[in-house]
């Protein structure tokens, strides 16, 4: 115990304690009121770069607005340009196909307008070809008819029997008897006639005198054209 007793610390002096803790507040004060002026000058310098920090951040949104502008302004002329080069191209393209579509029309045209004017130019000639085949025809009806005409009068020419004997006989045909006609040429009076003048009808020429008879040596009429008769002559 008596150990104990002298190793206890001594007794402490409150006096003193409250005196050295006022002392360490009024040394921090001091130090407080040496700072102040250093945090206020940081303030200012915080405030100062703040606005040169506000300023720079405008200046540089400027300048990236600037470029995004240019930017754009750029790939507005090179979009417009390329539009303006795909759109002539498109155009150029269908121009040369409306073209050629129509010159192939115009040439089918053309063909059409070609083939029209041969199918009219044929069938001017049928027309023509039919219209002189109907002349043919025409006086190839009327030249029968002349020719039966005149071989009724041919026959009719024939002497009639005055016997009744006669008669009987006569109804009697021989097929080997013949009734032929004989005609002479009145152009040369030596050859047959053969050759009927057109439109009289009277064959009353010979195949040689044809070609220098203009007209009818029986009733003078002009001669058109004329055609070769066969008949039984002798």
């Amino acid at each position: 115990m008596k150990q104990v007793a002298e190793t206890a610390p001594p007794p402490v002096n409150l006096h003193n304690f409250q005196g050295s803790v006022q002392n360490g507040q009024s040394q921090e004060q001091e130090m407080l009121n040496m700072v102040a002026p250093f945090k206020s000058f940081t303030a200012m310098l915080t405030e100062v770069d703040n606005s040169m920090l506000t300023t720079n951040v405008q200046h540089q949104s400027d300048q990236i607005d600037q470029i995004i502008n240019t930017h754009y302004e750029n790939l507005r002329r090179l979009l417009a340009g390329m539009w303006g080069k795909h759109y002539y191209t498109l155009q150029c393209a269908a121009e040369e196909r409306v073209a050629k579509k129509l010159k192939q029309q115009e040439m089918e045209l053309m063909e059409m307008a070609h083939q029209n004017k041969e199918l009219e130019e044929m069938l001017s000639h049928f027309k023509a070809e039919a219209h002189t085949l109907s002349g043919r025809l025409k006086s190839s009806e009327q030249l029968a008819t002349s020719l039966r005409a005149a071989l009724c009068t041919a026959l009719s020419a024939r002497p009639y029997p005055e016997r009744p004997e006669a008669d009987a006989e006569s109804s009697f045909v021989d097929p080997e008897q013949d009734f032929s006609v004989k005609l002479e040429c009145k152009v040369c009076e030596r050859r047959l006639a053969t050759v009927m003048l057109w439109p009289c009808c009277h064959v009353c020429v010979c195949t040689y005198c044809e070609a220098a008879t203009k007209s009818c040596p029986v009733c003078r009429t002009l001669a058109t054209t004329s055609v070769h008769v066969h008949l039984p002559l002798n």
